[in-house]
């Protein structure tokens, strides 16, 4: 299910027809890979009721180490992950540089390909040619501290019932629940 592209709450009321409680898990930080977190959360909570509710899973990042972390995204398996695209428009290895980087403005990881050299590209009838000094973003991963989580959580209108983090504070646990008043 695309959680970007809508709520669901057609598939919540059919849950919801002993008059069940629903307990939803979004874990395993995957949250900050979508390119609008707002929209997936409010499809969330406009897919549940005020008794609803939703247990959320984020890695949290200390902003000032954040080199620690670039690690995570430059090595063989993220990088053949983040260009298999490339390579299938026919874009070869040699032909750009795989560069990790910290964007502090978005708080994200972004990984983009640096073209040293102009890259003719072919999709379907269209042709092409990006130019040397180009880049493409192929993906960004936005990270979260304690604080920016639980605004956005509560900016999209969700309460927050409970919220653990782990003992290095690097990983966040909170159940939250839609604001809004049962009649």
């Amino acid at each position: 299910m695309d959680f970007e592209l809508g709520q669901f709450s057609d598939l919540m009321y059919e849950l919801k027809k002993d008059d069940s409680i629903n307990l939803m898990l979004f874990l395993g930080s995957t949250l900050g890979n979508h390119s609008d977190l707002s929209r997936v959360l409010t499809n969330f909570r406009d897919s549940m009721t005020s008794k609803d509710y939703l247990i959320l899973g984020v890695e949290l990042t200390n902003f000032v180490k954040v080199h620690n972390l670039l690690s995570h995204y430059d090595n063989e398996y993220a990088k053949n992950f983040a260009t298999y695209t490339l390579s299938q428009l026919g874009v070869k290895d040699g032909e750009y540089k795989y560069d990790v980087s910290w964007n502090d403005k978005v708080n994200q990881v972004e990984i983009r390909a640096l073209l040293n050299q102009p890259v003719k590209i072919e999709i379907a009838d269209e042709k092409f040619t990006l130019q040397k000094n180009e880049n493409i973003l192929l993906a960004r991963s936005i990270k979260f501290t304690e604080y920016t989580i639980t605004k956005l959580l509560s900016d999209v209108g969700f309460r927050t019932e409970l919220l653990t983090t782990s003992e290095d504070r690097g990983y966040l646990l909170t159940m939250i629940q839609p604001t809004r008043y049962s009649a």
